[in-house]
């Protein structure tokens, strides 16, 4: 879902499938400023791609022209979803918090989840910045401020972040681990807090409220780009944390506030039923079912 190293090569015979990692925020290959520069080898992997997987004609626009592949690549691109979108609704809640545990969460069967998932930042995708300060602090004014007999909050950080502090997860019991599908444990979230992750838009699919805390807007939008300003997002914003915590005590009126622009955006990332997309989409590549299959030649 993200690139092999610079000496992959397809052998013959091999059927390389692409399946992304997320509808993007922020800019992504030729329209980063740094793009030429960095994006070769995430192009090449492309460019080698029999099939690569498509959530919505935004991302398939993406694929095309920020990584350069329009009358350049033979994939078909196949815009059915995201495969992984089915986990939202086929994992059973009982055995996702068995899993929880058997990884040192700390996490009760009988409250609702609150779900911190930052996205990736830094210079170098090896040397991230790292939050550590900043989800400390968040957990524990959050805590502090929430019912905490209804609500717990878990935080999940980017793969690399993790593989950084996972000598030290004694401390975090609230942190969910790399090894575990993010679709996985936002089956089981009940709100959503981002900042410029593409996560969100996965967890659109599930209908359940998100907000945003953004500290670095002017900044990064600056250094990175956005192919949305910040009032296109599904829920409010603020680089408060007390506005926050007042956001997550009153989620049931903020969420109907947002409700309208919430469910546009739901329409045009994820309009179609989730579930059963990998049968659809495996059945066609390896089977050649691809009546009522949309794909971009």
């Amino acid at each position: 879902n993200v690139s092999f190293y610079g000496y992959f090569v397809k052998k013959p015979g091999q059927i390389y499938i692409n399946t992304w990692h997320g509808i993007p925020l922020k800019h992504l290959c030729h329209d980063e400023p740094t793009g030429p520069l960095n994006a070769f080898n995430m192009t090449r992997n492309l460019l080698h791609a029999d099939y690569v997987l498509s959530a919505n004609p935004f991302l398939t626009d993406i694929y095309l022209d920020a990584f350069k592949l329009r009358g350049l690549s033979t994939a078909k691109i196949i815009e059915e979803g995201y495969p992984r979108l089915d986990t939202l609704v086929n994992t059973k809640k009982e055995d996702i918090y068995d899993e929880l545990r058997c990884s040192g969460v700390n996490v009760d069967p009988n409250k609702k989840i609150i779900l911190y998932a930052p996205t990736w930042k830094g210079q170098s995708y090896g040397k991230p910045d790292l939050s550590v300060d900043g989800f400390e602090e968040l957990k524990r004014r959050l805590d502090e401020s929430i019912d905490t007999s209804k609500y717990q909050v878990l935080v999940k950080v980017h793969q690399v972040v993790y593989s950084l502090i996972k000598d030290k997860l004694a401390e975090y019991d609230y942190i969910v681990p790399a090894t575990m599908d993010a679709n996985v444990i936002l089956g089981v979230t009940d709100i959503l807090i981002s900042d410029y992750s593409s996560i969100y838009f996965d967890y659109l699919a599930t209908g359940r409220p998100v907000l945003f805390y953004i500290t670095d807007a002017e900044s990064y939008e600056k250094d990175r780009g956005m192919y949305f300003g910040l009032d296109s997002l599904p829920g409010p914003y603020t680089d408060d944390l007390g506005t926050l915590w007042d956001w997550v005590n009153d989620i049931e009126n903020v969420f109907e506030q947002n409700k309208d622009r919430y469910n546009k955006i739901k329409d045009w990332c994820c309009d179609y039923p989730i579930g059963s997309i990998s049968k659809k989409v495996t059945r066609a590549i390896f089977s050649g079912e691809w009546e009522n299959v949309k794909v971009i030649d």
